[in-house]
Parts: structure tokens; sequence; C-alpha cells
């Protein structure tokens, strides 16, 4: 009874959190260690709204959503998760070493006007960050893992890098020299990343008077928009003021068509995730001179030798918005069993595994690339599924980190059963794809 009243209080946090609305007093903590894990209690609201809004979207003619694109974006934000809990410490670690040598104020870390300041910083830093991550090449070959669904909606919120944990904490170090608090820094880092899920929907019109301050669902979409006027536009978290500051705001006017300038047209983990390095190296390796293979690395995606810096965005073309999205060609049982899978494997971190235990963080990036491998058709699919299976039904059995019996042995049985059966039937009608 007493996990059911600190799940359900845990649940209404972050549902006000999703708007920012946070207890002050509640929320200054004096050391990283007491800042609790935000992002992993706001995941249940993230997955019941997401599942809401799907729903939601079916009654609509217009049928604005995949259950399959649904599926390849949790599995997205479960292996950013994963990376995020085991390699968030690196920059905790630089965070904290750099305000414990070189802060110039010693802000006190239990002050609302700390608090105050950490959540203006920390989304002022964010705006620079999401910018550079947008107007570099090297890093927007990590970014645009973020892009890459051709839907809009709350799940597309959780289709995050997997790297870009270790490469977005060094935008922050500032704060760090201006005297922040590490734990200020980190729980607004949390704040700020919770409050843009509610932002990536078309169900939420605009917002009037609102939309001249925050960041709201309607400057998202423009930012998700692959329109060439909506390129590089509203950067901002939190706050869209530093978009109208710094010449990036765009209104929406005609409607988005989202997705990339040339969409990735596969829904594998790690070719969406990291597929774009091996194209931007080997358009490096083609230039003529040194120069502008630093160029390449260094300007805008959209950049060519001789042009400015972010790319002629007059040589963009306009998107087609009848242009057929990428889709999973597998069954619909498929799907199914994917998505029921993937339920399964959340019903086990709510159990208590810990996603920095390495048998766990292994088990959790190995469901990840099965389930989209599965959904995308690859022909050793349903091996890699057969050993993902088997693995977890090992770890139930061996590792004792799961406090619920029954769903130890529940699992034992759905995960041992499965592998048993891709193995025996891995050409079965049920889980071969359609023409």
């Amino acid at each position: 009874m007493e996990s059911w009243t600190v799940l359900s209080d845990n649940l209404q946090t972050a549902t006000l959190g999703l708007l920012y609305i946070r207890n002050v007093s509640s929320t200054c903590h004096t050391h990283v260690r007491h800042v609790p894990d935000y992002v992993r209690q706001a995941v249940p609201v993230f997955l019941l709204l997401t599942l809401a809004e799907f729903l939601f979207l079916q009654t609509r003619r217009s049928g604005r959503s995949s259950f399959a694109d649904h599926v390849v974006s949790l599995a997205q934000g479960l292996a950013h998760l994963t990376v995020s809990t085991c390699a968030g410490f690196v920059p905790v670690w630089l965070y904290a070493a750099v305000w414990r040598h070189w802060a110039v104020f010693d802000l006190p870390a239990d002050s609302a006007a700390t608090w105050w300041l950490a959540a203006i910083g920390v989304d002022f830093c964010f705006y620079w960050q999401h910018r550079t991550l947008h107007e570099v090449n090297l890093f927007w070959a990590m970014h645009q893992a973020h892009h890459s669904s051709e839907y809009f909606n709350l799940s597309a919120a959780q289709r995050q890098p997997v790297l870009q944990t270790l490469v977005t904490g060094w935008f922050y170090l500032p704060l760090a020299v201006l005297g922040v608090p590490p734990a200020a820094w980190l729980t607004h880092r949390a704040f700020n990343f919770i409050y843009q899920f509610w932002i990536h929907t078309e169900t939420v019109g605009r917002l009037g008077v609102l939309e001249e301050v925050l960041n709201t669902a309607s400057h998202h979409r423009v930012h998700h928009a692959s329109n060439p006027e909506y390129l590089d536009r509203n950067y901002g978290g939190v706050l869209i003021l530093w978009d109208r500051l710094f010449g990036t705001f765009c209104r929406e006017r005609q409607p988005p068509t989202y997705g990339l300038v040339h969409n990735v047209d596969t829904f594998s983990l790690w070719p969406v995730q990291l597929g774009s390095y091996a194209a931007l190296l080997a358009a490096a390796r083609r230039e003529a001179t040194w120069t502008d293979t630093t160029r390449r690395l260094l300007y805008g995606p959209g950049w060519q030798p001789g042009g400015p810096r972010l790319g002629d965005p007059t040589a963009v073309p306009q998107p087609d918005p009848r242009r057929r999205k990428h889709a999973s060609t597998a069954r619909a049982t498929l799907i199914l069993y994917a998505f029921t899978h993937f339920s399964l494997v959340g019903l086990v971190l709510l159990a208590g595994a810990r996603l920095s235990s390495p048998p766990v963080a292994a088990l959790l990036l190995l469901s990840a690339t099965s389930f989209t491998t599965l959904l995308e058709g690859t022909s050793w699919a349903p091996r890699l599924e057969t050993g993902r299976c088997l693995a977890v039904a090992v770890w139930l059995l061996v590792v004792v980190e799961v406090k619920s019996a029954v769903l130890t042995v529940g699992g034992m049985v759905v995960f041992g059963g499965s592998a048993v059966l891709w193995a025996m039937c891995p050409n079965s009608v049920w889980w071969q794809t359609l023409a």
C-alpha cells in the first residue's frame, strides 16, 4: 500500500512538473545525492499520456499516427534513458569539478533566488546547446535522431539521441563558474527536459498570450518541420524569449511537414542513432581541401563550398506533405508483440531493476535494438530476439533485482516461452513481413 502511495505522489508531482509547476522549497537540494531521479519518476506519466494521445489520434480521419512508429520512438527513448543513467555521472562530475575550483560566487543551495537563477540559467544554456546541435554538422549527425520521426506526437518526444548526455554537459559550465550549485543545475536540467515533453504534439493548439513568452506546441511544431522556411528556428526549451532575442524565432503559419530534409527511412535503432556519421565522414573525405573538410564538420548540415555557414535555404526543396511515410512492413501481430514486450520491460523497471546495473543496461539496449530491427524486418532479427528473450529469462532467474516474485516467475515464463517460440518458428506466418 505504501508503494502505491509513493507511486501516486510521484505521478502527481510529475504531472504538474510537465508545466514546470514545482514546490521551490522542497526542490532546493544541497547535494546531488539528494536530487531525485525526476525524469525516471516522470516516465509513467510520459507513457500514459502517449497512449492516451495515440488512442485519441485513432479517432481522427486524418490518421496522424503510426503504432509501429510509436513503438520505435519508445524503444529509442529506452536506449537513451539507459545510456543517460549509466553515463550521467560524467557531466555531473565535470560540472561539480568546475564549480568546486572556479566558482566566482558562493550561491546558497537552499535559496529561492538561487532556484530561480538556476531555472533561467539552465534554459538560457539549453538554447545555445540546442542551437549548436542543429548548426554544427558534427553534432547534428547525433541530434538528427530526435527529428527522424515523420510524425509529431508525444512518442516523438522520447526519441532521444543516446550519446547526447555525454556531449551537452559542456554548455552548462558557465553556470558552474557563476556559482550555481551542482544540485540546482541537475534539478533544473531535469525540470527543463520534462517540460519539453508536452510540446511534442499536434493536439494542443495555440495558447494566446503565453505564446509570447513560453515555448509551446505551436512553436515546437515549427522546430520539427522540414519546410525550408522553418529550418533552424525555435530552439528554446521552456522560454521562447531567447529565440526572439537572438533572431531565431518563427511563428507557425502553414502546416508543417515533419521529419528530416533527407529522411533516414529505417526503424533500426543504431542506423537511426549513428548512421548519419557514416554519411558525414564520407562527405568530409570528398571535400577538395582541408579547410572545406573542417567546414563540412563544423558548419551547418546544409552547407556547401562557397555558400553561407548554414547553407542556402532556397536550395532546400519543399517537402511533399502527401509523400509516403516510412512504415513497418511487419504484421499487426508482430507490432503488438513488440509493444507487449516493451511494456513487460517497463514493468521490470518499475519493479525496482537498477538501470545503472551493467546486466540491466545491456538487456535494455539489447531489447531496444531487437524491437526496432523486428519492426524494420531485418533478416537476422528473429535470431536476435531469440537471444534477447533467453537472456532476460536467465537474468530473472539468476539476478535477484526485481522485488516482485509474481513478476519474476511470470517474466521467466513469458520470456522463456517467447525464446522457444522464436527458436522453433522463426519464419512463422505471424512474424513474416507483408509484401
